[in-house]
């Protein structure tokens, strides 16, 4: 069975919408786990990541460093 081409744009379209739904409830959970990691407390890998990761953003400018 072959994937005709408008089945594949659906599922490239389907897969954004996907992506952009996440983004979403990313943005809502961060929300909610704010302050409440160390009560929590959140496994030590994970706190590891997210401190690599937050060292590319400024706080003062409310940018991400390239």
């Amino acid at each position: 069975m072959s994937l005709k081409w408008y089945e594949i744009n659906e599922a490239i379209e389907d897969a954004k919408e996907t992506i952009r739904v996440v983004d979403v409830k990313v943005n809502q959970m961060a929300g909610i786990i704010s302050g409440k990691l160390k009560i929590c407390d959140v496994d030590s890998d994970i706190l590891c990541k997210l401190k690599s990761e937050l060292k590319n953003f400024n706080m003062h400018t409310f940018k991400w460093k390239d």
